[in-house]
């Protein structure tokens, strides 16, 4: 069940700029439960309405926070990847609100990762240029998706990537449960484990959304598709099998846009 009716309102209703000292609220945008553990992602969209009449607001950036609220697993932001513009299913649509109109954005979260901030753009690394802005135009009655993939733990606390199964038996200290099984002394890899490992690393390049999917088609995933038990267009079906979940469990909001 997709729980087409249960979503977050987004409103869009300040001129703020990057240099705006105006002080703002987080959203909220995701929630969902990962290992045992509650969070929310909320967000904050920087950007300006436009002057046309059409209450349009262009988004310069988007701030996005994660708050863990209950659970003994933190879990944290590995990467804000980028947003795709897409068709809402019209089980979505609201009639007489919604545009049809469905904006991705997707996300690497981690457990025992302890940065709860990121953005899109990325924050530039000291040195570099500024990325230029998002230059995202919403509307009224739009919808924003958050999509979700998790990396598994850290090697430093899973040994997942040591090549050598006995040092992984030994000194694995999370046997993540998304990769990994315990049976006993050992802990191994599960099925697909690592086929979903090379991918989550490809979403993390650049063009990352689009090396991931060429990647997917490459190895083959039918039967990791099949699994997903999922509908929708052929890319929808490729990062479900990499582990982005169905559009529910609060994962979507409408967009409301307030007049200046």
């Amino acid at each position: 069940m997709a729980h087409e009716r249960l979503r977050f309102p987004l409103v869009l209703n300040r001129q703020l700029s990057g240099e705006s000292k105006v002080e703002y609220v987080f959203e909220p945008i995701f929630s969902d439960i990962q290992y045992g553990t509650h969070f929310g992602i909320y967000g904050h969209f920087i950007g300006e309405i436009d002057d046309n009449g059409k209450t349009g607001f262009l988004v310069e950036k988007i701030n996005f926070r994660l708050q863990n609220y209950t659970g003994n697993i933190t879990m944290g932001i590995g990467k804000v990847i980028d947003y795709k513009d897409k068709k809402l299913p019209s089980n979505f649509i609201l009639e007489g609100f919604s545009t049809g109109r469905l904006i991705k954005i997707y996300m690497i979260l981690q457990g025992l990762n302890k940065e709860f901030k990121g953005s899109l753009p990325e924050e530039p690394i000291e040195g570099e240029p500024i990325p230029p802005a998002l230059n995202l135009k919403l509307y009224q009655g739009d919808v924003i998706e958050v999509v979700v993939f998790y990396e598994h733990v850290d090697n430093e606390y899973s040994k997942i990537l040591e090549k050598d199964s006995e040092v992984r038996n030994n000194e694995c200290l999370f046997a993540d449960p998304l990769y990994l099984y315990r049976d006993g002394e050992e802990v191994g890899l599960l099925k697909d484990s690592q086929t979903r490992i090379e991918l989550i690393n490809a979403l993390k390049e650049e063009d990352g959304l689009n090396k991931a999917k060429r990647m997917a088609k490459e190895k083959n995933i039918t039967q990791m598709l099949n699994e997903s038990h999922m509908e929708g267009d052929e890319e929808d079906l490729i990062f479900a099998a990499i582990g982005a979940g169905r559009p529910c469990k609060m994962k979507l909001s409408d967009v409301y846009i307030l007049p200046k």
